[in-house]
């Protein structure tokens, strides 16, 4: 049984290091997930949280079962309109600066929320399909898929439960 719930995650939004260190948890779950295919990768935490631009970006070098990089940009959320602040973001990245020498045509957008949605995979659909949609994937990460990805990353789970006092 995992040992962060979702509604930890949900009670860890409202406290000022759920907002400032969501970045981290998220880069410390990228590099625990694919560690030998991380080629770039950043993600905005602690006093540089709020700062314009993508809250985080992942370039993957290909796996042996891939013929091309993966490349995705992150926005995260803490905000309790989980919903609406992702469809409000989304609506923002049609238009916004890629990192140097991206194309939106190779990349995933992803939201991340530390909320529960009640239809992310409706939520999900709609973004893809949203009419100036270029995105090669959109991906929606709430609270539910952070439980199962922050399970399956044992050190992180660790960390996490430590430092923000859960699970």
């Amino acid at each position: 049984m995992p040992l962060i719930r979702p509604n930890h995650l949900e009670d860890l939004a409202r406290r000022t290091e759920g907002r400032d260190r969501l970045g981290e948890l998220l880069r410390r779950l990228v590099y625990c997930w694919v560690p030998n295919r991380v080629s770039g990768i950043g993600f905005l935490a602690g006093d540089v949280n709020n700062f314009p631009g993508w809250d985080g970006w992942v370039h993957l070098s290909k796996a042996a079962s891939d013929s091309v990089d993966h490349f995705s940009v992150w926005q995260l959320s803490i905000e309790a309109s989980a919903a609406d602040k992702i469809k409000r973001d989304f609506k923002k990245s049609l238009k916004a600066d890629l990192p140097e020498g991206w194309s939106r045509s190779q990349t995933t957008y992803v939201a991340v929320t530390v909320r529960k949605l009640k239809n992310r995979d409706k939520l999900e659909t709609e973004l893809r399909n949203c009419r100036g949609n270029r995105w090669a994937d959109v991906r929606i990460i709430d609270a539910i898929g952070l439980e199962q990805w922050i399970e399956k990353c044992p050190a992180v789970e660790t960390w996490a439960g430590e430092e923000f006092g859960i699970g």
